[in-house]
């Protein structure tokens, strides 16, 4: 859903920005978190990446409270998850 926004040049429509979250797991079992984390509706992407995370989560554009919801009932009840990072997307002159 793009939303009109007043302060971007020629009065564009600006596209709501996702929400990323980075996971740090169990190696041995990345690639079964990654399947269980692509099972969840607002999952829009999910990549293996090296650092210090091992996976990165894209999610849809979706107000706190849902992202809120979604790691605490969806991803971090996934066995063999140690930590998570999330950031949210903003886009300026919303805020």
């Amino acid at each position: 859903m793009a939303l009109a926004h007043p302060y971007h040049k020629n009065h564009t429509t600006v596209q709501p920005s996702p929400n990323f979250v980075l996971l740090s797991c169990d190696k041995n079992n990345a690639e079964l978190i990654m399947d269980r984390i692509n099972r969840i509706p607002m999952v829009t992407d999910v990549k293996e990446i090296e650092g210090a995370y091992d996976i990165l989560i894209t999610l849809q554009s979706v107000p706190l409270d849902k992202v809120k919801q979604i790691i605490a009932e969806k991803i971090r009840t996934i066995p063999g998850i140690r930590t998570s990072l999330t950031l949210l997307g903003i886009n300026p002159g919303l805020v």
